[in-house]
């Protein structure tokens, strides 16, 4: 009954990601099991701590269970956490360092002092942590994607791709990743493959007004009235937006289709009277303009 009960215990760390539970200073003997149930207790005690938002006191819990485990890095990793919620940023920093000068090749480890570099303003030192996790494990998702929206944001869009891309090949099914790569190729002028990749999503999440219409606004902007039309509308449907309303009402004007135009201004103009301004002074001077048109806006 007692080994049952310690193979429970075993089961409930490694569930929680615990799987180096050996305790400081073994020296490679097998933990006691009365040690492993000292260790979940003190676990359980600091994640509740947690939960209940009291995170000095959920700090002091994990840097106990860290004493108590200084080889498994999600020790580190959740004291890691707790100090971050507490905006103490260089604690944080302080601790997944000390984690990885005692276990250097930790892709857990490394992964997270990216985030938490990313999170605290330092992107500089973000996007070198995540490459070196890259030259380790190179299909690490996690540093593919920061790696991607780091050059991304910082205007390298060319080489942000490459990475989207590279994360694709291990995750194809991403949203995230998929829309980041849609809005890289749009803004890069490849407005067609960024359609494209709209399209599948809308195959696999036909629901999402999102999707109908970025892929209805990128559609505008390479001159394609007639398919932003198509696209815009559906999203109306699905969910108006003053972004998609507008929008579509300028679609249908540049595509010739002065009626539908008028109407959509019209449209728009009663759900969104407190949209941007620019746009509302917009929307209105063409609505004048088409009904002053002889048959072109009838009311």
């Amino acid at each position: 009954a007692a080994a049952g009960g310690d193979a429970a215990v075993r089961e409930r760390l490694r569930s929680l990601g615990y799987v180096n539970f050996a305790p400081a200073g073994a020296a490679g003997a097998p933990p006691d099991p009365k040690d492993r149930i000292g260790l979940l207790a003190k676990l359980q005690n600091a994640q509740r701590l947690e939960a209940e938002e009291k995170f000095a006191e959920a700090e002091a819990a994990y840097r106990e269970v860290v004493r108590d485990i200084p080889d498994s890095p999600e020790s580190y990793v959740n004291l890691a956490l707790v100090e971050a919620r507490q905006g103490a940023f260089d604690r944080a920093l302080a601790t997944l360092r000390e984690g990885l000068a005692r276990i250097p090749d930790s892709d857990v480890l490394l992964v997270r002092l990216g985030h938490t570099y990313l999170v605290s303003g330092k992107p500089r030192e973000a996007l070198e942590t995540m490459e070196k996790v890259l030259v380790l494990y190179p299909e690490s998702l996690d540093a593919l994607t920061v790696v991607a929206g780091i050059l991304d944001a910082t205007g390298r869009k060319p080489e942000a791709r490459a990475y989207y891309e590279r994360a694709l090949r291990v995750e194809p099914e991403s949203r995230h990743l998929r829309m980041s790569l849609a809005a890289n190729l749009a803004t890069t002028g490849s407005l067609e493959d960024a359609v494209g990749v709209y399209e599948g999503l809308i195959r696999d999440f036909p629901d999402e007004q999102a999707f109908y219409q970025y892929a209805g606004i990128a559609s505008s902007m390479r001159g394609d009235f007639a398919r932003a039309v198509s696209f815009l509308r559906r999203a109306v449907e699905i969910a108006p937006t003053p972004t998609g309303a507008f929008n579509l009402a300028v679609a249908y004007l540049k595509s010739g289709d002065t009626v539908n135009a008028a109407a959509a201004f019209r449209s728009y103009l009663r759900m969104f009277p407190k949209d941007d301004a620019r746009n509302l002074a917009l929307a209105r001077a063409e609505l004048e303009r088409l009904e002053k048109t002889p048959g072109g806006a009838p009311r």
